[in-house]
């Protein structure tokens, strides 16, 4: 049986010394602080004098919402409910204009970029999301096992100024995003330039597992992928090509910049209103909630944690543990909250009974999600939910696909017409109409209420403003009833499809759904709720009864963001603290030490400076996936030597943090198969220069040949290193001097790195 590392000291562990290297620096799920300190311990937080935020980023395909609750000294979270929940609103240009007042009616805003060139005297230098590096001796690889991780190169010299007026591409402000996107759209000469790049659906670059798993459920059911998988797979591959073309115009430098960039100016715009509204200032503590889709790995997870704490660092709204951590995140799964929310505000119609089953149809902007739970609270609490009865199912049937269809209809009929500022300006017309039938049009057309179907559009622009055989009469572009219908068709075919399949799967598992709660933007559509309940109204559950449908009262388009909220109010009773990324060390341990050595027929090297045979770059696993992590949790010291050389002019020490989302045995090289997808995740540096004269030496494997009598002694550098977990923070410590050299007195030098678990732990984890 093998070995448990986290509570057993390894006194006979070795790291061999040598002087480190730079590598690329990135934003990271893990900070350093680096200092004199007694013990390895997280600074705790007094109870706070003034209020503090609890805030939660619902960071949707199409829109995105942030909603928050101000929680005043003295009160108990647990006494908060969903009528003291409130969210961001006033974002500019959300009602096609400046006036706040009007503005407010929106609390939630596009998931959209424009980048464009603009005249500017001087080459901007790296925004600020660029300039971070590592500093006090800890790096973040920017490949990680458990996340892709954006690189963040040096900050580079001030080059030489351009000519005023020049138009060029660069990191510094010329962004736009969200409503003022749409604005830009309407009225192009805002902007002087005629090279933009417009980013949507930014979302669906994290991770390609969400299309995996579409087409796992497809063939596990027998369908086809059909047109949703499909259009996802060729929305990540276009998402590709214009982060390509930004790169090679040095509009961006990867595309964690484009989600860094987006939140940046969300986190932003939040802070200015909490600021004016709420009293906000930048003492008060804020509280973070993250929504994550029910498809998203610890992969996407990290990603967002990396690029938010980035947005956090740049915005200031909030502090970070070390710079690059938020402190205590909270997960929670988007169909859970909004299944809190809904229900908890439905009162006693929305009170379900404990282990009964029901289905939640999340209808968002892009993707639409149906997810199978039962209910595992008593009716005493809060709702807390036993997800994935049944695989849950997902594809890209959001309501951007009736925007599409309504373009590429406006398109076809503009086709062979002639625009006074030609193509550029037919396309504007065209950009300017989807957007103002994303908000008046669509949200309430009704098949069977003719009043709100839409019947005529104005195309401004044209030369010749009749085209009967197009429809066109006096500039206005006329609709059927019919193609209403067609817009709307491939969005509606899709979502029966996902609830039939949902249905159909509980059915052969014996699960009797009771009811089925619509959320999301879209589930405000007449149109999805009349194939919904055309859908239902010819279905029984198990039992034979019949399925009831619950929808929103209010709040349809924020019911995530609040239910997030909702649900970090109360924690208790989540998911068991289970982690889902194994962690360890990069060792070099001596030949011979582990029979792991003889099993993989490891050769040995001769270290060059103590000349003692040791199989390098093995991995100590010290946390495996599936482990159970108490709240609190320190291993007994791990002991890590490090040998140099008496005419070293340096002294560094590393030592490197290694993940996985695979469990893995300890002391194997590090790409041995055994530890097929581990990758390193960060290291920590330690200058041991100055100690030279304090540090001890040791005898070597030489002293006994004359020809070497130079080399018979070396330095040693004996470290202890401690992991904590305290809440979703784990610290790897590096302490010196090390207990078992107790004659060099107190530690004296302690280095920490800290890495945020929140993405390790499934959502809702406490």
């Amino acid at each position: 049986m093998q070995q448990e590392p986290r509570v057993v000291p390894l006194p006979n562990t070795h790291a061999v010394g040598s002087t480190a290297t730079d590598t690329d620096e990135s934003p990271s799920g893990r900070a350093e602080i680096d200092g004199e300190r007694e013990g390895g311990t997280q600074q705790q937080h007094p109870e706070p004098s003034s209020p503090r935020f609890i805030v939660a980023i619902d960071f949707g395909t199409t829109y995105s919402t942030v909603a928050y609750v101000k929680v005043e000294p003295g009160t108990d979270k647990s006494d908060l409910g969903c009528n003291d929940i409130r969210c961001i609103t006033n974002y500019p240009s959300a009602a096609g204009s400046t006036d706040a007042k009007e503005n407010t009616r929106n609390n939630n805003v596009p998931t959209e970029l424009l980048y464009f060139k603009t005249s500017s005297p001087i080459d901007s230098e790296a925004s600020d999301s660029d300039s971070t590096s590592s500093e006090n001796g800890v790096e973040q690889d920017s490949e990680s096992p458990i996340g892709p991780l954006p690189t963040r190169p040096e900050r580079r010299s001030r080059k030489r100024p351009r000519r005023a007026g020049q138009q060029t591409w660069t990191r510094q402000g010329h962004v736009e995003w969200g409503y003022q996107v749409h604005r830009i759209q309407k009225n192009p000469h805002e902007i002087r330039s005629k090279e933009i790049e417009i980013v949507r659906l930014i979302k669906l670059s994290l991770g390609d597992e969400q299309a995996d798993e579409a087409d796992d459920a497809n063939k596990q059911s027998g369908e086809p992928g059909g047109v949703p998988t499909k259009r996802l797979r060729d929305v990540q591959q276009e998402l590709r090509e214009q982060v390509s073309r930004l790169q090679d115009r040095k509009a961006i430098k990867c595309l964690n910049d484009i989600l860094t960039d987006y939140l940046v100016r969300l986190l932003s715009h939040a802070k200015t209103i909490l600021r004016k509204n709420e009293g906000l200032t930048d003492d008060t503590q804020i509280e973070y909630v993250l929504c994550v889709p029910v498809s998203w790995s610890q992969v996407a997870s990290l990603t967002m944690h990396n690029v938010m704490a980035e947005a956090v660092r740049v915005s200031g709204l909030g502090t970070l543990l070390g710079d690059a951590i938020i402190a205590d995140l909270f997960i929670v799964s988007e169909p859970e909250a909004a299944a809190q929310f809904v229900l908890a505000s439905l009162g006693e119609k929305g009170r379900l009974r404990q282990n009964q089953t029901f289905i939640l149809l999340d209808a968002g902007g892009g993707t639409v999600d149906v997810t199978t739970y039962k209910v595992t609270s008593d009716g005493n609490g809060p709702l807390r939910l036993q997800g994935e009865m049944i695989p849950a199912g997902g594809a890209l049937c959001g309501s951007s696909l009736i925007n599409e269809a309504y373009k590429r209809r406006l398109l076809e009929r503009l086709d062979g017409t002639d625009f006074n500022g030609g193509a550029d300006q037919m396309n504007n017309v065209v950009a300017a109409l989807v957007a103002d039938f994303e908000l008046n049009s669509k949200p309430y057309i009704d098949f069977t209420d003719k009043k709100t179907l839409l019947r005529h559009v104005y195309i401004g622009g044209l030369r010749n403003k009749c085209h009967p055989e197009k429809n066109i009469r006096d500039g206005r572009l006329k609709f059927s009833k019919q193609e209403n219908r067609d817009m709307f068709k491939d969005c509606l075919d899709g979502v029966s499809r996902l609830l039939e399949s949902q249905l159909d799967r509980a059915a052969q598992k014996g699960l009797a759904v009771i009811n089925i709660v619509v959320v999301g933007g879209l589930g405000d559509s007449p149109a999805l709720r009349a194939r919904i309940e055309e859908v239902v109204a010819c279905r029984a559950n198990m039992v034979g009864g019949k399925i009831s449908l619950i929808w929103p009262n209010e709040f349809s388009k924020s019911t995530v963001a609040r239910g997030a909220v909702l649900r970090s109010l109360n924690k208790a009773n989540g998911p068991s603290r289970i982690s889902r990324v194994s962690y360890g060390f990069l060792r070099a341990e001596p030949y011979n030490e582990w029979p792991e050595h003889v099993e993989a027929g490891l050769v040995p090297s001769v270290d060059k400076v103590d000349g003692f045979k040791y199989v390098k770059d093995t991995i100590l696993w010290v946390i495996q996936k599936n482990d159970k992590l108490d709240t609190r949790f320190v291993s007994d010291p791990i002991i890590s030597s490090h040998t140099f050389g008496k005419k070293e002019l340096k002294l560094v020490c590393e030592e490197c943090l290694y993940a996985s989302p695979k469990r893995h045995r300890s002391h194997f090289p590090y790409d041995h198969t055994e530890n097929a997808g581990a990758a390193r995740l960060g290291k920590i540096r330690i200058d041991m220069t100055e100690f030279r004269k304090q540090l001890p030496t040791k005898e070597n494997a030489y002293a006994q040949t004359a020809a070497k009598m130079a080399k018979r002694t070396s330095i040693d550098v004996t470290f202890d290193l401690v992991i904590i977990v305290e809440g979703h923070q784990l610290m790897y410590e590096v302490r010196w001097p090390s207990r078992s050299q107790a004659h060099l007195g107190d530690v004296r030098i302690t280095k920490t790195g800290y890495l945020s678990l929140a993405p390790g732990f499934a959502p809702g984890t406490a």
